[in-house]
């Protein structure tokens, strides 16, 4: 296992976290390991829009990237609360986006369709939990799938 180690200087701030340390192979059935580290908060140790959504897919899978800042908030919020319904929803996604059942299945009306690049792009629904949900658009010339939003809660903008 490699550590790396990084001074925070005189103004650096330190915070709990938990580190999720994933299998490359992501067809096996296996848990990620989770660490508890003390470290510094760094700019680039938070998610950002347009990052991947960890581990990066298995061929042929989908890649799986945060479109906006709220997805990156709210898929962290979803994994805290339910992380083994996050963690399916994550193989169901990337392995096939356009799935329908009665948890998979695209938006309707005005919620549809986003702009994501400067490209319309369908978007679609995970329900993670009774409440919980994934939005997500399929860009199917990069084979990429773009996290739109995600809630713990029902989402307001559908009532």
């Amino acid at each position: 296992m490699h550590r790396s180690h990084r001074s925070c200087g005189s103004g650096g701030q330190r915070q709990k976290s938990t580190l999720i340390l994933a299998s490359h192979d992501v067809s096996a059935q296996q848990s990620p390991l989770r660490v508890t580290a003390s470290r510094c908060l760094l700019a680039d140790s938070v998610p950002k829009r347009k990052k991947r959504v960890e581990p990066p897919p298995a061929p042929p899978g989908w890649d799986l990237r945060y479109a906006t800042s709220n997805a990156t908030k709210g898929w962290e919020d979803v994994c805290s609360a339910a992380p083994n319904n996050a963690r399916t929803s994550w193989e169901r996604i990337t392995t096939d986006p356009r799935q329908r059942d009665d948890r998979q299945h695209p938006l309707k009306g005005s919620l549809g369709s986003r702009t994501i690049n400067g490209e319309e792009l369908d978007q679609w629904q995970y329900e993670v939990t009774a409440g919980g949900r994934i939005w997500y658009c399929i860009d199917d010339a990069r084979r990429t799938v773009w996290m739109t939003d995600a809630h713990v809660g029902h989402p307001k903008a559908t009532e």
